[in-house]
């Protein structure tokens, strides 16, 4: 078998797995996490990957040889099990990382069957969306065992919200929201940085929560927003902060819920 027909079978396995594997993490943000931005990320990334062999599909299937492949016999034993399905994305992450980059590599040699600048394009956005996946799963467990969610104003100075933050640190509480309806955009953002700061010097620091202002919570650090019923909606809100924030809406009865939820 020549070189290029050696690569173009490695390109076809890849490809498959690479699939497969984006197909798997879309089906967890979609059936398990609910997410309709992740979802659509992943599913945007997926179909980049697809046209990134529009041109040699029919080319790479006529190489594909199963019966003759002498590792679909071989498996270790962390393949046969999973333990959550966290595990199961971690490992399908695992594998679409590998197999980009191992197209990358082997694209080299047959240009024509694949963009190569596209693939090492996706090689990034994928190491974002596992970081995104990453992010927010700390952040869902650590807000799911939240007992205490504190809420506090930017106080009258900076040397008493300096005070007040630290001492509402060290009580033990789990979340701190920032509010404060009175302050300027600008003071509000002092006062963001300087709550992230001081959480930034704690071994496991509440959630910081930044109250109605996506934009806010972007530039202080926040770890998430929270955001009424008359403010931006959860789709809105998540365009700004991007996949890695956590988003809290205010809800009255079970139908504003169910909005949320979407």
């Amino acid at each position: 078998m020549t070189d290029k027909n050696q690569a173009l079978r490695i390109l076809d396995a890849n490809r498959n797995r690479g699939c497969e594997a984006l197909r798997t993490i879309e089906e967890y943000f979609r059936f398990a996490w609910d997410d309709s931005y992740l979802t659509e990320l992943t599913k945007c990334i997926r179909h980049d990957f697809n046209t990134a062999f529009a041109a040699s599909g029919h080319t790479l299937l006529a190489m594909r040889d199963t019966d003759g492949d002498v590792g679909t016999n071989i498996s270790t034993t962390t393949e046969s099990s999973r333990a959550s399905n966290r595990d199961v994305v971690e490992a399908a992450f695992s594998r679409l990382q590998q197999s980009l980059r191992v197209i990358e590599e082997y694209g080299k040699v047959v240009s024509e069957a694949v963009e190569c600048e596209l693939i090492e394009q996706l090689r990034y956005r994928c190491y974002q969306l596992h970081h995104s996946f990453a992010s927010i799963t700390v952040g869902r467990e650590r807000l799911k065992d939240a007992r205490i969610y504190a809420i506090i104003s930017g106080q009258e100075s900076d040397e008493d919200f300096d005070k007040y933050c630290t001492e509402i640190i060290h009580s033990g509480v789990d979340v701190i929201q920032l509010r404060d309806k009175h302050l300027s955009d600008r003071d509000l953002i002092a006062r963001g940085k300087h709550l992230r700061q001081i959480l930034n010097t704690v071994d496991l620091p509440p959630l910081f929560i930044m109250n109605d202002r996506p934009d806010l919570a972007v530039l202080t650090g926040a770890d998430g927003v929270h955001v009424g019923q008359d403010e931006l909606t959860v789709a809105e809100t998540r365009s700004i902060v991007g996949p890695d924030f956590i988003i809290g809406v205010s809800t009255h009865n079970i139908t504003q819920v169910a909005d949320a939820a979407r």
